[in-house]
């Protein structure tokens, strides 16, 4: 598949969805592995003022009436409210697409992280520094302990292999990038779960607390609580080997005889 060479602008956002399988590191072997996460990425085609169409309709006396029809850009969405991570493409051939991309930095969220890539840079008249625009990049970025890592790459997507990318080509190294936010959406999605675990398991304590202080009256039923200490030190076995698909509990009866 041959690149367009003739650049055709967007006339309004446009969203395209992929499917794409994410790569995860074994944590004894520290090698990469196949995961079960197939997961749907949606992309936004952002344009931050769209060109309307006019369309053309007939009254009943056969005049021509013109219609404009709304479009869809950044300036009726805020196209960074639920995004996870943000892709700038711009043409390192071009200044003004350089200053556009300084120009939004700014606005978007310092927790999404950010990958922007410089293309066309298998041209002979590229001749923008890359480290000058990386530190460009970074000081409008600001704190970066206080922001998602900002990633920049050169190289053409005219020739995806081009030297100025050895490593596999932009978009393999696009897609390499999409891990970032991934994991990022999961560890909080996680973190809200675990959130929700530690409630749930004061709550539990807390019902069972209300539940037994009464009984705690009656002679003929003895209930001991042992104290979080002294189960901390006791050996119960690795945590490892727990498992949140299967609870397992030790029941056992001591009769008289």
């Amino acid at each position: 598949m041959e690149m367009e060479p003739k650049y055709v602008p967007t006339r309004q956002i446009q969203v395209a969805n992929l499917r794409w399988k994410y790569r995860g590191i074994h944590p004894i072997c520290n090698k990469s592995i196949e995961t079960e996460d197939v997961i749907k990425v949606e992309v936004w085609d952002v344009v931050d003022h769209g060109v309307q169409e006019q369309s053309q309709q007939h009254s009943e006396h056969g005049l021509a009436i013109g219609n404009s029809i709304g479009v869809l850009d950044a300036e009726a969405v805020d196209v960074y409210k639920h995004s996870n991570g943000v892709v700038f493409l711009f043409n390192l051939c071009k200044p003004r697409t350089i200053e556009y991309v300084a120009k939004q930095l700014p606005l978007v969220p310092r927790t999404l992280p950010i990958l922007i890539i410089g293309n066309f840079a298998d041209k002979i008249y590229a001749q923008e520094d890359e480290s000058f625009l990386i530190k460009r990049f970074a000081a409008i970025r600001g704190d970066t302990a206080l922001s998602a890592p900002l990633h920049f790459m050169c190289g053409s997507l005219t020739q995806p292999n081009c030297p100025s990318n050895p490593a596999a080509g932009l978009l393999t190294a696009t897609l390499k990038f999409f891990e970032l936010p991934f994991l990022q959406l999961q560890q909080t999605v996680l973190t809200g779960r675990l959130k929700i675990n530690e409630e749930q398991i004061e709550r539990a304590k807390r019902e069972w607390n209300e539940m037994i202080n009464p009984m705690e009256m009656s002679p003929a039923l003895s209930i001991l609580t042992i104290p979080e200490a002294a189960r901390t030190n006791t050996n119960l076995g690795s945590l490892d080997s727990v498992s949140t698909d299967t609870l397992t509990l030790a029941s056992r009866t001591a009769w008289n005889d």
